[in-house]
């Protein structure tokens, strides 16, 4: 990770007594921060997606809820004619 970061910002790469090259604290920071951007971004864009559909299964289970009610009402006026129509016969 550190050879990649030296090609992008040389002042963020150390070496070690050894030679090993690491990133410094302020590179570490930067990266994760920008990191950090990158994930908030994705989210914001993922909870839009859930908020889109969410707001579309709503909007469907209301249609479902007016149907439902409305067949409900239906049946119980059908319920009531039947009803009638008993009561009236000879």
């Amino acid at each position: 990770i550190a050879q990649e970061v030296q090609e992008v910002f040389p002042d963020w790469v150390e070496a070690d007594e050894e030679g090993y090259l690491f990133v410094t604290e302020r590179g570490l920071t930067a990266i994760i921060v920008e990191a950090l951007r990158e994930l908030r971004e994705e989210k914001d864009v993922e909870i839009e997606k859930l908020n889109a559909r969410n707001q579309e299964l709503e909007s469907r289970l209301d249609r479902m809820e007016v149907l439902l009610q409305s067949l409900v009402e239906s049946d119980n006026e059908s319920q009531q004619l039947r009803v009638k129509n008993v009561d009236t016969k000879p």
